[in-house]
């Protein structure tokens, strides 16, 4: 009974002792019913110096404070651990998605780590639309990304509370009330800087144009923005700064933006990282540019013509390293002339005999060059 548990912790001296006996005894009320004693039992715990009895204490006053419906009390009194790691991956727009990062820990490395994350945007407490959940296997760690709903009335100012639990079983809507066995739970609030992009993006786009990529994007609203940074990367994981344009700050309406890479890659990543004037900032999505022609000749040309020689110079602007064919044709399309023809990666001069040709009016045509029609060649010996 409770006399007994008061009985403990007067015969004893040792604080965590004493601590651990009245962490049992709010249990005991908790059991009985008693909420209210309960309560008031266990809240000094919070701020003991033993770190282990504080954060037990914390949890069993936020599971009691949850099953009286208290949703907003246990949020505050659950203690942030960003051993595991909570933040923003990708902010979105009122009315959009944003993707939440939940970094899971285990203590062997190939344990499946279950979140269930709990979101009340209005403070109206946690409602089934609101609840996601996710897995990953822990490699020490494991990251575990997760797309909500933003709610279209989300505006500057508002803030949405968060519950995270993890542990080794999935979790279900129906168990933000209980506690957690073998995992954690940790509260957090997101406001509306962390949730939405100062940016909303109509477009972002990278094209090659023979030696430089053209990088452009348009924004259909801007707040609070001071600059873009663009950013580019060879594999797609690690990012260099490219350089940076200044944005307009503040803006309702559509803005083209445009940036010249003139040292493409033959494959290159870009994002943009934009920053507002307090110095946050938030990230577009990944564009990827083949920084090579997909045409092998990106240009060609031969002399003299017309040819009264016999022989027939060419130059030749190859994209790639890389086996071509040159084939030469009469007016009825037969193929008079074929020959292979090995190039390097810039300019080829190359020359062809044309002796056996008698005079007339050909067609030369080279494989890998995107022309709509032949080259014609004139013979005049």
């Amino acid at each position: 009974n409770i006399g007994a548990y008061d009985k403990l912790i007067e015969d004893h001296s040792s604080s965590s002792y004493s601590e651990q006996a009245t962490l049992l005894m709010a249990k005991y009320l908790f059991d009985a019913g008693n909420y209210s004693l309960a309560l008031n039992a266990i809240e000094p715990l919070i701020s003991s110096e033993s770190s282990i009895i504080a954060s037990t204490a914390a949890l069993r006053v936020a599971s009691i404070q949850l099953q009286l419906g208290q949703h907003d009390k246990a949020l505050s009194t659950l203690t942030v651990d960003d051993e595991d790691g909570f933040s923003v991956l990708t902010p979105g727009t009122a009315g959009g998605t944003g993707e939440i990062r939940i970094v899971g820990n285990a203590v062997n490395s190939g344990t499946t780590v279950y979140v269930g994350m709990w979101m009340d945007w209005d403070g109206d407490g946690f409602e089934a639309s609101e609840f996601y959940s996710g897995s990953g296997v822990s490699n020490s760690p494991v990251n575990i990304d997760i797309t909500v709903n933003v709610p279209a009335d989300f505006i500057s100012g508002d803030e949405a509370k968060v519950m995270v639990k993890a542990g080794l079983s999935a979790f279900a809507f129906e168990d933000a009330a209980s506690n957690v066995i073998n995992g954690e739970i940790e509260g957090h609030v997101l406001s509306f800087n962390d949730m939405i992009l100062p940016v909303e993006y109509l477009e972002f786009d990278a094209v090659n144009v023979g030696d430089y990529n053209h990088i452009s994007w348009v924004t259909a609203s801007e707040e609070n923005s001071d600059y873009f940074v663009i950013e580019k990367s060879a594999d797609g994981i690690n990012y260099d700064e490219l350089g940076t344009v200044t944005a307009a700050g503040f803006s309702t309406e559509y803005i083209e933006y445009n940036y010249i890479d003139e040292n493409p890659l033959a494959i290159s990543y870009y994002r943009l990282k934009n920053v507002d004037f307090d110095g946050q900032f938030a990230y577009s999505k990944v564009v990827v540019v083949n920084g090579e022609s997909t045409e092998a000749v990106e240009d060609f040309t031969f002399f003299p013509n017309p040819n009264k020689t016999g022989e027939l110079n060419f130059i030749i602007d190859a994209n790639r390293d890389e086996t071509t064919q040159l084939e030469i044709r009469d007016i009825t399309g037969r193929i008079v002339v074929r020959e292979s023809l090995l190039l390097s990666r810039g300019i080829n001069a190359r020359q062809v005999d044309l002796n056996n040709l008698a005079n007339a009016t050909y067609f030369v045509t080279l494989q890998g060059y995107n022309e709509t029609q032949s080259k014609r060649l004139v013979i005049q010996k």
